[in-house]
């Protein structure tokens, strides 16, 4: 069992003069960084700067050394200062105050430094040092680091807070051949031997997890426009790639620096704005000052990517980009207010891209990028409030999630609606300027939104930001004289004490005597009467969010439920059949109709949809009805049907929209037929006019053929890794392969390999390997892998990134729907050794789908 240290007699008089007096010692110097500790330490440590050197040696499996210099300003006397360090103890090599020997402590993670050295005024702390490996990232022939939340500490003692903004000069000795980017301007390069030693400028004040650099082999390119210039660090092979993707990602980069100077009135805040293609980049982007992370694959599209495909990476530049305002000029107080700097940065990103594809239904878009995305959350039992709670810094990265990135943005569409687009960018404008490279919270922006508004901003917030859940909305007719006169509105809340989100709704209503009938209301209590103009006694159908405004379960009567399964996807009006079909999914995951009926309501959308993002989203739905829902001999049963029409639908699509429906088709394929036409698309015996088949989708096509267990798959493993030329796709391919052995002793082992931390990396490629290992025609074999994999839950938090959990759960539990599988959860989030409050939560949602499909399973055998 695990024994917390206790702490010396010394230690804790140290402390206690150190604190004096006041405070608690054992929550201040807690492992990780207490909101006690980083309150303390704000209050008394300013005019921070770092002067950080490291030496990254070639070989992966040599340590990384280094100095770092902190020159801070310390506003009392006789005070002892805490640095954060989680290399341990025999990673601290010296330690220097003011040019003296210090007789540190060393506790929990934190050096604390004796107070006989420490002076009120200007300080210097030189510690020297050896890194763990956590946030550097390191492969053969290159690295980069990823410190947010809290990790800068891993890899250097700093106050490792977000309101303790700094500057950091940094100096990088890396081999001859590497080059290196940071988040300053290159100021200085030079030879030593085999070594190249590149020092970078400090650029403005920054938080610690913001701090960034990456080294290694990599090319590059530049490109200029009106005195800007961009460079892009990249590992790609395929010039042709490069080439249809290269103008794009610039040009997107360029366009949204000048839509937001535009709109906020500021100018882009830093020195410079490079970026770093990496390949099995844990994010999609990340937005350190001056140096954006992407994962290559986000941003370098295959040939026939569809347009979802184009408006997602259009997104995420615009989205990394924003973040130079929102979140790095004006950063949070602390990690409870993360949601702060994702909804803006997602909100200012879906204004962006509009003009940057005129020809898109934006709002369409919109609808589907976040709505889906925040139910998924929202109906499950995991769900949460968009402001979260947090007390130690560990625990920051187990905030994110979709009700950050998705909920959050349609709550500030709300809010704009409610104050009007002028006044919201007004009130935006005023929190930049007022809070420009300081740190601020909601509360902070809340007084602003105030100033601009007569809305009661703290009602407001009261119901959206800090409630959690989503209302179900329903209705009921009122009648004058045998006609439908006006609708009545009631809404429940998942708690009895929220406070209920007032909020704009679109309905569209049509009865068989008027024209579909659709206005905006504004659902302000509960419950509400709306007027209705003339209609006959029996409406065809009521959607209370058909022009996609509101949010909640839209609970529909039984005439709407049936005209959405049976008339709806027949609708010409894609924006009405993409909230139908939102809400016809909610419908259907409260049970209120069959997995079959669903499933030819989808399949008769799809087969009359042309708009490719209405598209996606219907595939999406009938991906996870195939596999989540459906038993294993109704599956075999509808297979071939499925199959066929989507196969059909690709060989009739515009070029543009082919692989839509050929990453669907190989998604769901089963049959014998379809494994011959991936085994011939894969010989190039099959051909289809206009389809190019990416190397994205060989590998698909072979691990849909391995996961059959085809007597040909292993022959097309070895073709591929053949033909695989590029060394970080080859070595992702070596990694997932495993995984989708037909062998169980191998993927046994392989399994077993992922509970040493160093074996789950690139976290991409693992999160990949583990959805298949776990995959539906998996799942018998499989499941006596599952309680292994919720145990190792809380060392992957402590150990990976901030998406990690959830997608390792989300893996784990992707392939399952029996009532074992949801048994084994359940005795897991039971266990009351199991206490981390966040993770449970997340466990909670990702287990949403497969507590349902249990629940419908024991329903249907019953």
């Amino acid at each position: 069992m695990y024994r917390k240290p206790i702490l010396s007699l010394f230690i804790f008089l140290s402390v206690f003069v150190f604190l004096g007096c006041g405070g608690s010692i054992k929550k201040m110097l807690e492992p990780g960084v207490s909101l006690e500790l980083a309150q303390y330490r704000k209050k008394y440590l300013s005019d921070i700067h770092y002067y950080l050197s490291m030496h990254i040696p070639a070989e992966k499996d040599s340590a990384v050394s280094g100095k770092v210099i902190i020159d801070f300003h310390q506003s009392r006397a006789q005070r002892g200062v805490v640095v954060d360090f989680r290399g341990g103890q025999e990673n601290i090599k010296q330690v220097l105050v003011n040019g003296n020997e210090d007789d540190y402590q060393y506790l929990n993670q934190h050096i604390i430094l004796s107070s006989k050295f420490i002076f009120p005024g200007k300080n210097q702390v030189e510690i020297h040092f050896t890194s763990t490996d956590q946030a550097l990232n390191r492969s053969e022939d290159f690295m980069y680091t990823l410190f947010v939340p809290d990790r800068a500490s891993t890899a250097f003692p700093c106050f490792d807070q977000p309101d303790l903004k700094a500057l950091f000069s940094l100096e990088l000795d890396v081999p001859a051949e590497w080059t290196a980017l940071s988040n300053g301007p290159l100021l200085n390069e030079s030879m030593e031997g085999d070594r190249k030693i590149m020092v970078f400028d400090p650029d403005q004040p920054i938080s610690t997890y913001l701090m960034a650099f990456a080294a290694g082999k990599f090319d590059t390119l530049s490109q200029t426009s009106n005195g800007r210039t961009i460079t892009l660090f990249h590992r790609e092979t395929d010039q042709q790639k490069l080439d249809r993707n290269t103008e794009a990602i610039f040009s997107q980069h360029f366009d949204a620096l000048e839509w937001l100077e535009e709109y906020t009135g500021i100018d882009y805040p830093f020195k410079k704005l490079d970026m770093a293609l990496l390949p099995g980049f844990q994010y999609s982007g990340m937005e350190h000052p001056g140096s954006i992370w992407y994962r290559d694959v986000r941003l370098l599209l295959d040939e026939q990517a569809p347009i979802s495909s184009h408006l997602s990476k259009a997104s995420l530049i615009a989205h990394e980009t924003a973040h130079m305002w929102f979140g790095n000029l004006v950063t949070m107080q602390w990690f409870d207010d993360v949601w702060l700097k994702e909804v803006f940065a997602g909100f200012m990103a879906d204004k962006i891209v509009q003009p940057q594809y005129p020809v898109v239904d934006h709002h369409l878009q919109f609808l589907l990028s976040h709505y889906p995305r925040a139910y998924a959350v929202d109906r499950s039992q995991g769900t949460h409030p968009i402001k979260q709670t947090l007390e130690n810094m560990n625990l920051a990265g187990t905030l994110y999630g979709a009700i950050i990135y998705n909920k959050a943005p349609i709550v500030f569409q709300q809010l704009e609606w409610l104050m009007g687009e002028e006044a919201f960018r007004n009130a935006v404008k005023e929190y930049l300027e007022a809070f420009s490279f300081e740190n601020s919270d909601w509360n902070d922006l809340a007084l602003i939104f105030d100033k601009h508004t007569p809305i009661d901003i703290t009602a407001w917030s009261q119901a959206w930001v800090y409630g959690k859940g989503r209302p179900e909305i329903k209705f009921e007719y009122l009648f004058d004289k045998g006609f439908i006169t006006s609708v009545k509105l009631m809404a429940a809340l998942q708690d009895s004490g929220q406070v209920f989100p007032a909020q704009k709704l679109s309905p569209v209503l049509a009865s068989d005597s008027v024209k579909p009938f659709s206005e905006s209301w504004f659902f302000e209590q509960s419950p509400q009467m709306f007027e209705l103009p003339a209609l006959g006694k029996s409406p065809y159908f009521l959607l209370l969010n058909g022009g996609g405004a509101g949010y909640g379960y839209m609970a529909p009567d039984r005439a709407s439920r049936q005209y959405m399964l049976e008339e709806l996807p027949q609708r010409e009006d894609d924006y009405l059949k993409a909230a139908g079909f939102l809400n016809l999914h909610e419908d259907f995951l409260e049970g209120h109709f069959s997995c079959e009926g669903y499933l030819q309501a989808l399949a008769s959308g799809i087969s009359t949809t042309q708009n490719p993002q209405l598209t996606s989203y219907l595939l999406a739905n009938l991906h996870t009805v195939y596999w989540r829902f459906l038993d294993g001999l109704t599956r075999q049963r509808l297979a071939q049907s499925l199959e066929t029409m989507l196969w059909e639908k690709m060989v009739i699509a515009p070029r543009e929209n082919k692989s839509l429906y050929l990453d669907a088709f190989i998604g769901i394929s089963i049959s014998a037929e379809a494994q011959l036409k991936m085994q011939k698309l894969l010989n190039n015996e099959l051909s289809v006019w206009g389809l190019r088949i990416s190397e994205e989708q060989r590998f698909a096509m072979v691990a849909a053929l391995m996961l059959n267990e085809h007597p040909r798959a292993e022959r097309q493993v070895q073709r591929l890794l053949a033909s695989t030329t590029n060394p970080d796709r080859l070595r992702r391919i070596q990694f997932v392969v495993p995984a989708l052995s037909a062998d169980p002793e191998l993927r046994e082992t392989f399994f077993e390999s992922l509970a040493n931390p160093a074996n789950r990396r690139p976290e991409p490629w693992v999160i990949e390997a583990i959805s298949y290992l776990h995959h539906p025609l998996r799942a018998s074999s499989s499941i006596r892998y599952l309680q292994k994999s919720l145990q190792m839950l809380e060392e992957i938090q402590q150990t990976g990134d901030i998406f990690f959990p959830l997608n390792w759960l989300e893996a784990s539990l992707s392939g399952y729907s029996s009532q074992a599988a949801a048994d084994i959860v359940k005795e897991f989030l039971d266990d009351p050794e199991f206490s981390n409050k966040n993770l449970r939560l997340k466990t909670l949602q990702a287990s949403d789908l497969l507590f349902r499909s249990a629940e419908r399973n024991k329903q249907r055998k019953n």
